[in-house]
């Protein structure tokens, strides 16, 4: 077993990735109930787009080992695949298992993103056909998923072409207090930036 797990680095480091894999799944033939060589495998499959074959051998992994971290590699490959709503089940479920999981809230943040970019997109369209209604309902998703300062802004002009224009300036005001929260956070990343003078 620990031959053909070396000859699959050996391979793997020439960029030879179907070649390790048949070395690492000579090594599971061999020892099937040894989980590093599904993640390994995994792995493999991954770099040359099998997500298929990739999804299934983190299955095993999760059922030997339900963790945070199996999570996150089913919703990685399930990403991969454009699966972008059982790739987030995934993470959201890693992320009840454990809400400190760096991979299970990358890759939810990353979703969200996407998905927020999705109907920003929709909304530009609508607000372009002048169908303000549909726009700001689309905008709202939107800053559901990652508020920001221009999607307030964006919502503002959009119920302001409605006349609604109350709700118009709430928005306005949310995207200055957005806007100076963002200052504040910065202003503190930079205070607590080691200086290179106390260093000297």
């Amino acid at each position: 077993v620990n031959r053909f797990i070396n000859q699959a680095k050996e391979e793997e480091l020439l960029g030879n990735v179907r070649e390790s894999l048949e070395m690492i799944t000579l090594a599971i033939s061999l020892l099937p109930t040894k989980s590093k060589l599904y993640e390994t495998r995994c792995h493999l499959f991954r770099q040359i787009g099998l997500y298929e074959e990739a999804l299934k051998d983190a299955n095993i992994l999760l059922e030997r080992c339900p963790s945070s971290e199996s999570l996150a590699l089913i919703g990685e490959i399930l990403l991969q695949m454009g699966k972008k709503k059982e790739s987030e089940t995934r993470f959201i479920e890693g992320i009840n298992l454990n809400k400190d999981c760096p991979k299970c809230n990358e890759g939810l943040h990353k979703i969200r993103t996407l998905q927020a970019s999705d109907l920003v997109k929709r909304a530009d369209e609508e607000f372009n056909n002048n169908n303000y209604e549909n726009s700001a309902i689309l905008y709202t998703q939107a800053i559901s998923l990652m508020p920001s300062e221009e999607l307030y802004e964006k919502r503002a002009i959009t119920l302001g072409r409605q006349g609604l224009y109350k709700q118009a300036q709430a928005d306005w005001t949310r995207a200055e207090e957005f806007k100076r929260e963002l200052g504040r956070k910065r202003s503190a990343e930079e205070l607590e930036r080691p200086s290179k003078y106390t260093r000297l």
